[in-house]
């Protein structure tokens, strides 16, 4: 059963996790430095670094959660978490709260940096889903790294190896595959925003279905280190 009592308990620990951790702090101020330059440098073509923006303020929200468990696994307090009455929806949900938060309040503040012209809502929709996604990979990233620097040097790998289809786009078969990916997605689908589209259900399913998979890593993951109630 879910316990909001518990989930809001986990939800505060972890926000002020990060509210007093300087490391993360600077990582997710990333986005909307690079959104300001942006739109200082070329105001009239600031919408077209969009995608790149909010693929840094996925990614801080990824580090921030890898490296929130890593250091509970530092402090040995994730076992004693895990084995308590918390259950694993009880941890999922919190932690994906938490990034979704941070993703929110990061593209909120680039979007009115860069002037986007795009509907709020489908805006709201993609930050959302985007973020969930992004917090299943920081948990599965925390959870099988040792430390905070292992999950920091993980998690940044992996950022740059979700940055690849941006220089793979003359690669139609690349440029396929990575069109599954929900930060791929996103991206290809914030232009199609400011052309005057909507979202369909079917790229909505995309990124549930990304979500869907990485929660069942996740949960593999966890269960295979013994950390299940």
């Amino acid at each position: 059963m879910i316990s909001m009592r518990k989930i809001n308990a986990l939800y505060t620990k972890q926000l002020n996790f990060i509210m007093n951790n300087m490391m993360i702090m600077i990582m997710a101020l990333t986005g909307p430095v690079f959104a300001f330059i942006f739109s200082q440098a070329n105001p009239d073509y600031a919408e077209n670094f969009t995608g790149m923006v909010m693929l840094f303020n996925f990614m801080s929200g990824m580090l921030t959660m890898a490296m929130l468990i890593a250091a509970e696994k530092e402090m040995f307090t994730l076992n004693v978490l895990i084995t308590s009455t918390v259950s694993v929806l009880d941890f999922l949900l919190s932690n994906v709260l938490v990034t979704v938060t941070l993703t929110l309040a990061l593209n909120l503040v680039s979007y009115q940096i860069l002037g986007l012209s795009i509907g709020m809502g489908d805006f709201l929709l993609l930050t959302v889903l985007g973020g969930a996604a992004a917090s299943r990979i920081g948990a599965i990233i925390g959870l099988i790294s040792k430390n905070q620097i292992s999950a920091s040097t993980t998690g940044t790998l992996f950022m740059f190896a979700m940055m690849a289809p941006m220089f793979l786009r003359e690669n139609e078969l690349a440029t396929r595959i990575f069109s599954y990916l929900f930060t791929e997605r996103i991206s290809m689908k914030l232009f199609d925003l400011m052309d005057g589209y909507g979202i369909s259900v079917a790229e909505i399913a995309i990124l549930l279905a990304n979500i869907a998979l990485f929660t069942l890593i996740f949960i593999g993951f966890y269960k295979k280190r013994g950390l299940e109630t």
